[in-house]
C-alpha cells in the first residue's frame, strides 16, 4: 500500500527536473517568504518592533561563546 502512495505520488509530480512553470516552484517560493516572516516574528515584539527577549538571549549566547574564545 505505502509503495503504491509512494509511485502515485511520483507520478503526479509533473516537473521535478526543473520545468520552468513548475506550481512547485512557486509553492516553494511562497513557503520560504512565509519561512523568513516567521523567523521575524519569532525574534520581534509584534507591537513595538523591538528585539525580544529570545533574541536577547541568544545574541548573549553567541557573544558569551565569542569572548570565551
Amino acid at each position: 500500500m505505502t509503495e503504491q502512495l509512494s509511485t502515485n505520488r511520483r507520478k503526479s509530480t509533473p516537473c521535478p527536473g526543473g520545468d520552468e512553470n513548475c506550481p512547485h516552484l512557486d509553492e516553494v517560493s511562497r513557503l520560504r517568504a512565509e519561512v523568513k516572516q516567521l523567523a521575524k516574528m519569532v525574534r520581534t515584539d509584534e507591537l513595538t518592533g523591538l528585539f525580544n527577549f529570545r533574541y536577547f538571549n541568544q545574541a548573549l549566547s553567541l557573544e558569551m561563546e565569542r569572548v570565551r574564545s
